[in-house]
């Protein structure tokens, strides 16, 4: 790495009295994939979250004028509802919130007789909140929950008891950004649901706040490039979880008062029909009238 080394790494020192760690960390890729492009006639980057396009061309080294084609979903938009409830789920809030989410999970769940889904949680830390409060409320609902240190036959046995043709509610609780909100296919009555507690902001530490101060040094746009848009990344691909076929349809809820903000909705995908929900009543209102199109 020290041959790589240049303005683009920062040198970090971390570690007590009697054990410490210097890492050469690159905050920029950009150059280094720039001088891989020009051993290639050309290149194709693409992926379902590739959005916004500034962000990834600037991370990703292709040039200015790299043409960007961005394709529309090829699934009916009416076949997922979007609602979105605003209650403050940013760290300092979360306790008082907290019963409140619970209820609103609840509600989403019960609004079926059956059906399978999945709750995605800020941190394994707010999870087990979430778990022990849910265990209480729904106890007639099957509880299933994500840990830390689950190993591929166990991640198979949590997906396995997502059945298609399961009695009752089944509900998995899983971290945003972890092995559950990414690259798994729950097709059809496997999941008919999730909710997204948060904005999938990454969590405060010494390496993300360096990116942010290089990205603004960069590209003037430090919080957006190091935390906001890989959060709504994270968002993006755990609510592409439901709907994987063209006759697949599942509802979504979106759980945090910055989703009410401008620069968080221009992130979500164009054919989203966003629906503002005030409370419980409202929402198991809504579903209901869902479900019963369904």
């Amino acid at each position: 790495v020290l041959d790589l080394y240049d303005p683009r790494y920062r040198t970090l020192l971390q570690g007590g009295k009697t054990t410490r760690t210097v890492t050469l960390y690159c905050t920029d890729p950009a150059h280094q994939l720039a001088e891989v492009y020009k051993k290639c006639r050309s290149e194709v980057l693409f992926s379902a979250t590739l959005s916004p396009f500034a962000f990834y061309r600037d991370l990703t080294g292709v040039k200015a004028e790299t043409p960007f084609f961005s394709l529309p979903s090829p699934f009916p938009p009416e076949h997922l509802a979007v609602y979105h409830l605003a209650l403050d789920t940013r760290y300092g809030a979360r306790a008082h919130t907290l019963s409140s989410v619970v209820e609103a999970i609840c509600t989403f769940v019960r609004a079926r007789e059956r059906g399978n889904y999945l709750v995605f949680a800020p941190s394994h830390s707010y999870l087990g909140q979430l778990s022990g409060l849910l265990r209480e409320a729904v106890p007639e609902v099957t509880l299933l929950e994500q840990s830390p240190k689950m190993d591929d036959s166990a991640r198979a046995a949590f997906l396995d008891q997502f059945l298609p043709d399961g009695e009752g509610i089944t509900v998995g609780l899983a971290v945003m950004g972890g092995v559950f909100a990414e690259g798994i296919d729950l097709p059809a009555e496997r999941l008919c649901g999730a909710v997204i507690v948060g904005v999938g902001l990454p969590q405060l530490c010494l390496e993300r706040d360096v990116l942010r101060d290089a990205y603004e040094e960069t590209y003037q746009s430090g919080f957006r490039y190091a935390y906001q848009y890989p959060g709504m990344s994270k968002v993006l691909q755990a609510a592409g979880r439901i709907i994987r076929t063209e006759t697949d349809r599942g509802a979504l809820l979106l759980i945090d008062t910055r989703y009410s903000l401008a620069d968080y909705r221009a992130l979500l995908p164009a054919h989203w029909s966003l629906q503002r929900i005030r409370n419980t009543a409202e929402l198991n209102e809504q579903l209901s009238a869902f479900w019963k199109k369904c």
